[in-house]
């Protein structure tokens, strides 16, 4: 499998010291995504938008080019939000009247939600691998990280 490509201004590497100042270059003159959160957000997803965006916007790596990427991260986390909710509430399983067991449909939601914030996720920085990849693109000033930031959201 082919290494990922890090953008990383202090790397030994040539080619990933140009490729970083590329990213820095064309991304300094675009807008940053805005703090606030898009009105049809629902609760869950626009607090997820509030809390990310800044955090997102420090990095240099997101501008207002990703407001879709974003968008869908935060209603894909709102729907995981539901479905666990239904699921705790309802269980994994029901009962028909006839007696036959069905899976409830929150549990391919649960699943279907996860796997989209895992694949949007990393288009923006939000995994591990994927800060990897972005290393140095959002140097810490001491404010809070986005992992103390995820944890709050359970």
């Amino acid at each position: 499998m082919a290494q990922k490509r890090k953008i990383d201004l202090d790397s030994p590497r040539k080619s990933q010291r140009l490729l970083a100042k590329r990213v820095h270059e064309q991304t300094e003159d675009l807008k940053k995504l805005p703090e606030t959160a898009p009105r049809h957000l629902d609760r869950i997803a626009s607090r997820m938008w509030t809390q990310l965006v800044p955090v997102l916007n420090k990095t240099g790596i997101t501008t207002i080019q990703d407001k879709a990427v974003v968008e869908s991260f935060c209603m894909s986390y709102s729907m995981l939000r539901n479905a666990w909710g239904s699921i705790q509430e309802h269980g994994q399983t029901y009962e028909s009247e006839s007696g036959r067991i069905y899976k409830n449909p929150a549990v391919d939601i649960l699943s279907d939600s996860q796997n989209k914030i895992k694949q949007l996720g990393g288009s923006i920085g939000l995994t591990p691998e994927s800060r990897a990849a972005f290393v140095d693109l959002g140097k810490s000033d001491g404010s809070e990280d986005l992992d103390k930031i995820l944890s709050k959201f359970g």
